[in-house]
């Protein structure tokens, strides 16, 4: 079990207690103090990271392994200079194909982790408002 604090701060759940994984940026620049207002463990190992500076996709490692501490790498960060049409991201989901669904101020946006294939929807595509209230979104058991 992964939680991320308001303050930027993320932990897991080692089967005893609470631990903090090493964080890898490799090439990118962030801020990790930057308040989180979501997160999502996806069925690909990656824990994406919904703050108010964008959205941040980390590969897991050793999460799993037996007196090895886990580190997440982070391997894409999604922002309104790249692909989102707000860096303020409400909440994260993941839809029975895999694909990333993310409410943020700007819209609902679609995220395909296997292309990278990214696709946005505001009220010119039929949604009622661009504007989501924070966690207020839900999968169904069936997977809609």
């Amino acid at each position: 079990m992964w939680v991320a604090a308001y303050g930027g701060q993320i932990h897991y759940w080692n089967g005893g207690s609470f631990e903090t994984p090493s964080i890898h940026l490799g090439e990118f620049k962030f801020d990790l103090k930057t308040p989180i207002f979501s997160a999502h463990y996806s069925r690909d190992n990656s824990l994406w990271i919904g703050t108010t500076n964008g959205l941040l996709r980390y590969e897991v490692i050793n999460s799993s392994a037996k007196n090895l501490p886990a580190e997440l790498w982070l391997r894409n960060l999604y922002t309104d200079q790249n692909h989102l049409p707000s860096d303020v991201i409400d909440d994260i989901l993941e839809d029975e194909k895999g694909i990333i669904w993310v409410c943020n101020v700007g819209g609902l946006t679609s995220i395909n982790p296997k292309t990278q294939e990214v696709a946005s929807y505001t009220t010119v595509d039929g949604l009622p408002g661009n504007e989501f209230t924070l966690n207020a979104s839900s999968t169904l058991l069936n997977g809609y």
